[in-house]
């Protein structure tokens, strides 16, 4: 695989998988989270004290990772921010 040579590539090569995990949120009927919010979240909650990070982790772990933890640390975070 080629290198990747900074998050902003990472996250156009892992953005299809985003979107998946914004359907499945969608299914539990909240709709108003974005791609780049969940980007955020994954990379200051989830891969924050980790190095060197596998692709096939990374989807893993947006796949895997609860729905409804995204949404109420978007809640908590993103959506008290946009209504100030």
């Amino acid at each position: 695989m080629d290198d990747i040579l900074n998050e902003y590539d990472l996250y156009v090569r892992v953005l299809p998988v985003l979107r998946y995990k914004k359907r499945e949120i969608f299914k539990l009927e909240y709709v108003k989270i974005k791609e780049d919010m969940m980007w955020k979240i994954f990379v200051e909650n989830v891969w924050n004290n980790r190095e060197n990070i596998a692709l096939c982790d990374i989807v893993d772990d947006i796949i895997n990772y609860d729905s409804k933890k995204i949404i109420v640390y978007y809640l908590n975070s993103f959506d008290n921010s946009f209504n100030e």
